[in-house]
């Protein structure tokens, strides 16, 4: 009885630790996409990726298509922002654009304006105008576009950001 006991035993510590070495031997400092948002895992060197990740992130880069300016372009004032959105980021022909530094400092806010009809589940080109102050410590930034959300639920809000850098004068 008391070898069953003991093989018991052994057998449970083998499990429990294969478990535990499963759970914490994957990359110590990286950023990992858990139900459709990005978790910090340890302690990454590389920003949090801008990215949509998991579904979430197939049908945002279905949803909106930015030709102005291109990732990690440089960029001065004031900032021309062109591209295409399905109609239900619109509302009210419009959906709101906010310029950060990659620390979170606002630098400007605008709203992309709608050169077509939106009330359509298609593609509808925008442009919009971003006036903002260049920061003078910071080299890098990102476009966060917004999906309209009037009705403030979290389940029907989106975004997508885009990182740009500062043009140094």
């Amino acid at each position: 009885m008391k070898k069953n006991y003991l093989f018991f035993i052994i057998i449970l510590i083998l499990f429990i630790s294969s478990l535990l070495w499963w759970r914490f031997s994957g990359p110590e400092d990286t950023w990992i996409c858990e139900n459709g948002t990005w978790i910090k895992h340890g302690n990454p060197e590389t920003p949090q990726p801008v990215t949509g990740c998991g579904e979430e992130a197939n049908s945002m880069v279905n949803d909106i298509v930015i030709t102005s300016p291109t990732l990690e372009s440089e960029v001065t004032s004031p900032l021309i922002i062109s591209g295409q959105a399905r109609g239900n980021w619109f509302f009210e022909a419009t959906f709101p654009i906010q310029l950060t530094t990659v620390h979170g400092l606002i630098l400007g806010n605008t709203q992309a304006q709608a050169q077509s009809d939106w009330m359509t589940e298609g593609y509808v080109p925008f442009i919009a105008t971003l006036d903002f102050n260049m920061p003078n410590d910071v080299d890098q930034g990102e476009l966060i576009f917004e999906k309209a959300n009037p009705s403030g639920l979290p389940e029907h809000g989106a975004e997508y950001r885009l990182p740009v850098k500062f043009k140094n004068n």
